[in-house]
């Protein structure tokens, strides 16, 4: 299967670049960090709705039917 590369996978190519040259990072690295943080950031804001508007409304309706409920463990942060 040829699936696209998705933001994880470009920020990990990114880090790998920069962390193997000896040089300080190019302006052009900066730019796509910025680039991914921010992209990155929005799926995160995404994420944090989805859990705390769908999962709690889907909550609300197991515990209605007498079903266990989703727990969310971990929080996200949104902004770095």
């Amino acid at each position: 299967m040829n699936w696209p590369v998705k933001l994880n996978g470009k920020l990990a190519w990114l880090a790998a670049v920069i962390s193997s040259a000896q040089a300080a990072p190019t302006r052009q690295a900066y730019e796509l960090y910025e680039d991914l943080s921010q992209r990155i950031d929005v799926q995160l804001q995404r994420l944090k709705e989805i859990i705390d508007t769908d999962v709690v409304a889907f909550n609300q309706l197991m515990s209605e039917s007498g079903v266990p409920a989703i727990i969310a463990i971990a929080t996200l942060p949104v902004k770095r």
